[in-house]
């Protein structure tokens, strides 16, 4: 993606981030002004009012047997809630089922309540007038009662002819009574369109922007390194690490190779790995097998681990998810040519396998010790290294400084002319 179409797109999502943190904080505030008068109209509630009384807002001329709604309307503060009415129908109206109390318009606060109740009309002429008994419990819990007359409804005679629309059929009749809201299809169609385009305008977005997927290996990588992270920045213990650290090594095993990794014990996989068909050479079980069993040492057998122990599993590791490919010396002259130094790790101390070796490779290799886990094989010290490169730039050793805080910095410091010793060595 160019740069100017990542600007492009960061702007527009954080445009998008504002405008949806503006809209949530003004709810939030909306919703605590709300809440604030609520509280102040529980403490002291005004009185319900009847805003509109009971009466018919078809008409009071109905059919025979034609239904006629009647409803009532009552304004109440908030936290209010209408009771069930007594209604008491007046002669020649029947109650065709129960009430029904529904919220209204609200306003600022308080709530309009609608009481609607069916009638139906049994004798033609004028009907009598009933009565209508009902109350509205406060928030505070207090009763205020209402009584209402229902008006009395003119019921004339049903038209028997065939156009009469007291005739239609149910279908016909659901059909004259059904309200379209044509304009309320049409902004819903719209808002439902706008979201289907920018779900399509985000998924593409997205689409470019997803990185490549991960391949086992660089999941596993990928793991290491962030739990390499976690130690750098003290969060993890080594310990820990280390677990985790075998975890991901043998999940990485049991996925690439289909191993059994993850639910066998450190010798029953590596006898598994020593079958005629291992995926596995030789070289690289030799490696796993110094791998796993460092790695046990700290999680069974209880072997303090330090960030260096850590530090040389996860480079083991990350060997392991790069395939491998571990040459293994028996000579460490063979391959002069393509290695500048060999560096040797002992989990416990690198001082007792140094003097062996030592004496063995003297006059062929340099083994110097590089730290307490640490064994640097080289074939010129830091002495020749630096003898070396005085002759080249004609300065005398006299005139020459060096740092050093370990003992292969010894050849260096015994030839200059000014050796510095670090204070943590």
């Amino acid at each position: 993606m160019k740069n100017g179409e990542r600007r492009r797109s960061h702007t527009f999502f954080r445009i998008l981030f504002y405008a949806v943190l503006g809209i949530f904080i003004l709810s939030l505030l909306a919703g605590a002004v709300c809440l604030i008068e609520y509280v102040r109209i529980s403490k002291n509630p005004p009185a319900p009012v009847l805003i509109q009384p009971a009466g018919f807002p078809g008409g009071d001329k109905v059919a025979l047997g034609s239904p006629a709604l009647c409803t009532v309307v009552v304004r109440a503060p908030w936290g209010s809630l209408p009771q069930k009415p007594d209604l008491t129908p007046g002669d020649g109206v029947q109650l065709i089922s129960d009430p029904v109390c529904r919220s209204g318009k609200i306003t600022w606060g308080a709530t309009d309540w609608t009481l609607e109740f069916p009638l139906q009309p049994y004798r033609t002429g004028e009907t009598g007038k009933g009565t209508l008994q009902f109350s509205v419990r406060g928030p505070d819990g207090n009763l205020t009662m209402f009584e209402e007359e229902i008006p009395a409804l003119d019921v004339s005679e049903i038209d028997t002819g065939e156009n009469a629309d007291e005739l239609l059929t149910a279908g016909e009749i659901a059909e004259k009574e059904k309200k379209h809201p044509i304009l309320l299809f049409v902004i819903g169609g719209a808002v439902l369109i706008l979201l289907a385009v920018l779900a399509v305008f985000l998924l593409r977005r997205r689409g470019k922007n997803a990185a490549p997927a991960m391949s086992l290996r660089d999941i596993a990588l990928d793991a290491i390194r962030r739990l390499r992270q976690r130690v750098e920045q003290s969060r993890e213990s080594a310990a820990a690490a280390m677990a985790e650290l075998t975890d991901i090594v043998r999940h990485f095993l049991e996925e690439q190779y289909h191993l059994r990794a993850e639910r066998q014990t450190t010798g029953e996989f590596l006898r598994e790995l020593n079958r005629a068909d291992s995926p596995v050479t030789e070289s690289d079980r030799k490696f796993l097998r110094s791998f796993l069993e460092a790695a046990d040492m700290v999680k069974f057998a209880r072997f303090t681990a330090d960030s260096d122990i850590f530090e040389n599993a996860a480079f083991r590791a990350e060997t392991v998810q790069r395939g491998f490919h571990i040459a293994l010396l028996e000579d460490p002259l063979a391959g002069a040519d393509e290695y500048i130094k060999i560096t040797g790790f002992h989990p416990v101390n690198a001082a007792i396998p140094a003097p062996p070796l030592q004496e063995k490779w003297q006059g062929r290799v340099h083994c110097d010790l590089a730290g307490e886990h640490w064994l640097d094989f080289t074939l010129a010290s830091k002495g020749t290294g630096i003898r070396t490169l005085a002759e080249s730039l004609g300065v005398p050793l006299s005139q020459v400084a060096a740092f050093g805080d370990q003992f292969n910095d010894e050849s260096m410091l015994e030839i200059v002319g000014r050796p510095y010793i670090m204070s943590h060595a």
